[in-house]
């Protein structure tokens, strides 16, 4: 054989495998059910994320439409369904920042996720329901402006307008406006 040939073959191999490789991800991202899952965009407007744990402990982030049953993201995942116990939960519409765990008692249990997982996919923190763990996770918020927050609350009530964080000490205008991107007063189980 000559180099000519190996040189060829080789090329050929190199060729087959790249075809290969993006068929495969061509079908990955467009063919079955799938296409119902959107993999990346703002978070905020459209896709949804939540997070998913097993009964081993194995954890992975999804995102999906708005609307999308808690069933069909299992099956994304490959949750085996037949598993599960309280099989009435899995009719229940996912919503963005939640976290779904199967335990070893094959239950599945909804919750927030937490709070620096949450910033870090821009979903933005609930700021009259988050703890003080919640809310130092937030950029550019200490612990003292936290703690702050939290006896504000307990003092005077929930926030109405984001606005009204100003009257926390150390939150004005380029804080408050740096601090809209991580907080909300909408219910997450309402927004995307």
């Amino acid at each position: 054989m000559t180099n000519a040939n190996i040189k060829f073959d080789g090329l050929s191999i190199i060729v087959a495998i790249s075809v290969l490789f993006y068929a495969m991800q061509y079908c990955h991202f467009n063919c079955g059910s799938r296409h119902d899952f959107i993999i990346n965009g703002d978070k905020r407007s459209g896709p949804i994320a939540v997070e998913l744990i097993n009964h081993n402990g194995e954890t992975g982030i999804y995102f999906a439409k708005e609307s999308t049953p808690i069933k069909k993201i299992l099956n994304l995942a490959g949750f085996d369904g037949s598993l599960i116990i309280n099989k009435d939960i899995l009719e229940d519409v996912i919503y963005n920042g939640m976290l779904i765990e199967m335990k070893r008692d094959h239950n599945l249990y909804a919750e927030q996720m937490a709070a620096a997982k949450k910033i870090a996919l821009n979903i933005p923190i609930h700021i009259n329901d988050a703890v003080i763990d919640d809310l130092i996770a937030i950029p550019g918020l200490g612990v003292k402006q936290a703690h702050r927050i939290v006896e504000y609350r307990n003092r005077i009530g929930k926030f109405k307008a984001i606005d009204d964080l100003t009257f926390i000490p150390g939150i004005k205008g380029k804080k408050l406006s740096h601090l809209r991107k991580y907080v909300t007063l909408a219910d997450e189980k309402s927004s995307n």
